[in-house]
């Protein structure tokens, strides 16, 4: 996920991204995954900052390992004072989401991309989603097998029912003009009382 900010006379920029970020609660099990890697930027003065992890996860006993990814490789970088482009980047490797026990996501990768840029006055923002070799299964009533748009639209809804609300490519924009923001969630997982591990699973994961 990815939201850069850009603003006023002379420019400023703010800009943050993160790889995945979990938090779900089953009866009074939480489990919870900070913003993972994560870099953030404000400028003047200018800035081009990445982090990357060699992977991330979530689990616990009762709900086994719910998510896996590979390699994540983050950035934000911001020209202002000198110009008024935002930008930030995330990108997640091999990911796995049991979002429930009949609801499986898969990517090879998945990238979030947002930004903003223009003239003071004039400032635009924009973002984008890619995923690659991207699918959902789901077991319930009748196994069945989603490949997802590699270029899904803005707040494309892959998947609702069975308490998983799969969300692709979020997108929230604020602004325009004198000031421009928006925020790029690739993928947005809701749980609402979805069955996994025997449990009832309420929350949300992020990438």
């Amino acid at each position: 996920p990815v939201p850069p900010l850009a603003a006023e006379t002379t420019p400023t920029g703010q800009s943050d991204a993160f790889g995945v970020s979990v938090g779900v609660q089953a009866g009074p099990l939480t489990v919870a995954v900070a913003p993972t890697p994560a870099v953030a930027g404000t400028s003047p003065p200018s800035y081009d900052l990445d982090d990357q992890a060699a992977s991330a996860s979530a689990s616990s006993p009762p709900l086994g390992t719910f998510l896996t990814t590979g390699v994540l490789a983050v950035s934000a970088a911001s020209a202002a004072p000198q110009a008024s482009d935002t930008s930030a980047q995330a990108v997640v490797n091999d990911l796995a989401v049991q979002a429930a026990t009949a609801v499986q996501l898969s990517a090879t990768t998945v990238r979030a991309e947002a930004g903003t840029s223009g003239a003071c006055g004039a400032l635009a923002a924009s973002g984008s989603t890619v995923l690659e070799d991207a699918s959902l299964t789901i077991a319930n009533p009748i196994p069945t097998v989603v490949t997802l748009a590699s270029h899904p639209a803005p707040n494309t809804v892959a998947f609702d029912g069975l308490g998983v609300r799969v969300v692709l490519n979020e997108q929230s924009t604020s602004g325009g003009g004198s000031a421009a923001g928006i925020t790029v969630n690739a993928i947005h997982v809701y749980l609402d009382a979805a069955v996994l591990g025997g449990l009832t699973v309420s929350g949300d994961i992020v990438v």
